[in-house]
């Protein structure tokens, strides 16, 4: 995540499951200590092909969103 004071990090969850598809991502730092501002959040992932045959580039996403306790 990108911001003032970042960049921040996250550490993934175990995986998921078959009723679990998500997980739950940790990070080191509190929420309401972020200073009132725009951030970003990158987002990546690996797919493996049931084949095996090749492995496609990680999908990226981005997610902005501001903080603002006024």
């Amino acid at each position: 995540m990108e911001g003032p004071g970042g960049p921040y990090s996250f550490t993934p969850g175990a995986g998921g499951t078959a009723d679990n598809r998500f997980g739950t991502a940790t990070n080191g730092f509190d929420i309401v200590d972020l200073q009132d501002c725009a951030y970003i959040v990158k987002l990546s992932v690996n797919v493996l092909l049931t084949t095996g045959d090749s492995n496609p580039p990680p999908i990226w996403d981005e997610v902005a969103f501001c903080k603002n306790t006024a």
